[in-house]
């Protein structure tokens, strides 16, 4: 996630320098992004390679000029947003932790620090959860703190607080209902409740907005199921429910408990035509194509 870098004051030397570079490397794949037509893959590896050694050399200037020990805090998080670009996470962490600490009235330099936390995994859930929070009690309704929101339900996910993670991906949303990663996560949550219509309604939402999240969300959707069954909850019987379930089960590629469930979606429904031609669909990857060809022509 690449981070808004903040007005700097005015400093002479290297630093100028530095952030010149990176502007005109976010002009570059900002124009890229924008072209019409959209480029070659040619075009798109050069720009790219430009945009990169721009953003190195930037990094360069800003250690010349002393950002890795600076006492200005407009300096270190444009540094550590840099840093971030780059994917040096470990460094960002550090830089961006001492932009929060000169200056921890800004709301953007709790925020960046908390969610570059977040992306340096297990371990750094305690201090990532008090810089988010710091940053939404600053600016509460800004889009950054739904991203922080959002961000707070990957850390609650991850230390099994579920319901705090449903919490906090519903104020993500209540900000910014089109925030993919909220809305992934409480389909996860949802999932775990066995609430599997709103849970797919969410994921066909995610896979048409972010699809990359959406194929990276089979583990955490799968782990949510698992966690359903073990608990020995009960799917409502009804075709509704049992299709809905059916069809978070093919999200995790569990075809023939899919086919199970979907069949007896069909008993209590025999008329649903969409659940019979999911069923055909499930029959026909599994190979089973005497089923699939019954399904595709009962629907």
């Amino acid at each position: 996630m690449f981070l808004t870098v903040a007005c700097l004051s005015a400093h002479a030397g290297p630093i100028d320098d530095a952030n010149a570079l990176v502007k005109s490397a976010s002009e570059m794949m900002t124009e890229l992004g924008s072209m019409t037509p959209p480029p070659d893959a040619e075009t798109i590896n050069r720009v790219q390679q430009e945009s990169l050694a721009k953003l190195n050399e930037a990094r360069v200037l800003f250690e010349n000029g002393g950002a890795d020990s600076t006492d200005d805090a407009a300096v270190a998080y444009a540094y550590g947003d840099l840093l971030v670009r780059l994917g040096d996470i470990d460094l960002a962490a550090a830089t961006l932790k001492n932009a929060s600490e000169l200056s921890p009235e800004n709301a953007d330099y709790a925020l960046a620090y908390g969610t570059i936390l977040v992306q340096l995994g297990p371990g750094h859930e305690a201090e990532a959860t008090r810089a988010l929070l710091a940053g939404v009690a600053l600016a509460p309704d800004s889009a950054g703190a739904a991203i922080a929101h959002a961000q707070l339900a990957e850390v609650y996910r991850r230390t099994g607080l579920y319901m705090l993670a449903l919490e906090s991906s519903d104020l993500a949303l209540a900000i910014n209902p089109e925030n993919s990663l909220a809305q992934f996560l409480k389909a996860v949550c949802l999932t775990r409740q066995g609430r599997f219509q709103e849970a797919n309604t969410l994921m066909d939402t995610v896979a048409t907005r972010a699809p990359t999240m959406a194929g990276d969300a089979r583990g955490w959707l799968y782990d949510a199921v698992r966690d359903f069954e073990r608990r020995n909850l009960w799917v409502a019987n009804t075709a509704e429910e049992h299709a809905a379930y059916g069809k978070m089960l093919i999200r995790v590629n569990r075809l023939p408990n899919s086919a199970d469930s979907l069949r007896h979606a069909t008993r209590l429904d025999p008329n649903n035509v969409v659940v019979w031609n999911l069923l055909g669909s499930v029959y026909r990857q599994s190979n089973r194509m005497d089923e699939a060809r019954e399904a595709f022509e009962r629907s």
